[in-house]
């Protein structure tokens, strides 16, 4: 029965499925760790998950160390509200100082804020 199932459906199926639940039905038989393996099922779980823009076509890597990748940064749970920005923020690094920090965001700005005083600078991302 399983054998019959299309490789184009169970990619479906399994794009519904949790990424826990995805990598154990790629432990069932070579079958399902190839669909598994397939970069269309990571491409859409990180433009889904990360509401990136669905036109970007082309990574530097592959979907699945994409995912890999921004699923290690996310952060578990938000710590500061970063309200200068429109849209979601990519990254936050600090100054070797720890006087400053600069945020990079999906609405094209960096903003380098002034931790003492709360200012900021911003600065379009060319």
């Amino acid at each position: 029965m399983v054998d019959s199932i299309s490789h184009y459906l169970l990619s479906d199926i399994f794009g519904y499925l949790s990424v826990v639940d995805v990598c154990q039905c790629s432990l069932v038989c070579h079958s399902w760790y190839q669909i598994v393996q397939q970069e269309i099922l990571w491409k859409k779980r990180v433009l889904n998950e990360w509401k990136i823009n669905s036109n970007l076509q082309h990574l530097d890597c592959s979907w699945i160390a994409e995912y890999k990748r921004l699923h290690s940064v996310r952060s578990l749970k938000p710590w500061a509200t970063l309200s200068v920005h429109d849209d979601q923020v990519f990254h936050v690094s600090v100054s070797n100082s720890g006087k400053y920090l600069c945020s990079v965001s999906k609405d094209k700005y960096a903003i380098v804020w002034k931790v003492s005083e709360y200012s900021h600078k911003s600065v379009t991302i060319l």
